[in-house]
């Protein structure tokens, strides 16, 4: 997994382990606590957001490597347009945006961008969208998925 940083010095923290819960979090207190241990292991790759081409958002690594993620490639994207201004509650701009990112992970791999957008208008599934939502989140994520089956 690929994590853009764009602040000199930045940390990686984790945290708040859930058993399950529930997109959104529309009932503000919805998820199931548990403890749990993290064990990681971090490389800083000097120069490696232009390298791998991660400019905005996390990517994994396709391929035989694990952790296999055999069943989804999923997208994120969140209300903020592409000249960083945060729109209030707005599903269908996170929407776009987690559709851009697939376009940019797709093209990594030898697609176009024609054919990603493409295979993205036959083959991707809308998760995750709130219209509204009973926690006050100001910037909506959303997440798209494509079965990994679609490129086989």
């Amino acid at each position: 997994m690929f994590y853009p940083v764009f602040v000199p010095g930045a940390n990686l923290s984790f945290g708040d382990l859930h058993f399950s819960q529930g997109d959104g979090e529309i009932t503000f207190c919805g998820a199931i606590e548990m403890g749990g241990f993290i064990d990681v292991h971090v490389d800083v790759i000097k120069g490696g957001m232009q390298t791998y081409g991660v400019y905005e958002n996390a990517i994994f690594m396709p391929g035989n490597v694990a952790p296999q993620y055999s069943e989804w490639i999923a997208f994120s994207g969140t209300s903020v347009t592409l000249d960083g201004e945060q729109r209030y509650l707005d599903s269908d701009l996170a929407y776009q945006r987690a559709c851009l990112h697939a376009i940019d992970y797709l093209t990594k791999f030898g697609y176009s961008p024609e054919q990603a957008y493409l295979l993205l208008g036959s083959a991707l599934s809308r998760d995750a969208c709130p219209e509204w939502s009973t926690f006050p989140i100001r910037v909506p994520p959303c997440t798209s998925r494509l079965r990994s089956s679609t490129f086989r």
